[in-house]
C-alpha cells in the first residue's frame, strides 16, 4: 500500500499522459521508494530508480546550482 501511494507522486511511473506533481513531492517520493525498497535487491525497482537520480529536471522553473551528492550506507 504505502508503495502504491509513493508511486502514485511519481509521473514516469504513471501511464497517464500529464500529471501535475510539485517537483517537491516527486523528490520525496523517489527517495520514499528507495527507503522502502532498501536492501531488498529489487531489480526493476533499482534500474527504476537509477534512471530517476540520472534525469534532468524537466520543469523551467528548476534551477539547479549544485549537483546533490546521493550516500548509500551500508545496511
Amino acid at each position: 500500500q504505502v508503495s502504491k501511494m509513493l508511486c502514485l507522486h511519481i509521473p514516469s511511473l504513471l501511464s497517464l499522459a500529464e500529471v501535475e506533481v510539485s517537483p517537491a513531492a516527486q523528490t520525496a517520493a523517489v527517495v520514499g521508494v528507495g527507503l522502502l525498497y532498501q536492501g531488498t535487491g529489487h531489480r526493476l525497482m533499482t534500474e527504476f530508480l537509477l534512471r530517476e537520480l540520472g534525469k534532468r529536471p524537466v520543469s523551467d522553473r528548476i534551477q539547479v546550482y549544485a549537483c546533490p551528492h546521493i550516500t548509500f550506507l551500508p545496511s
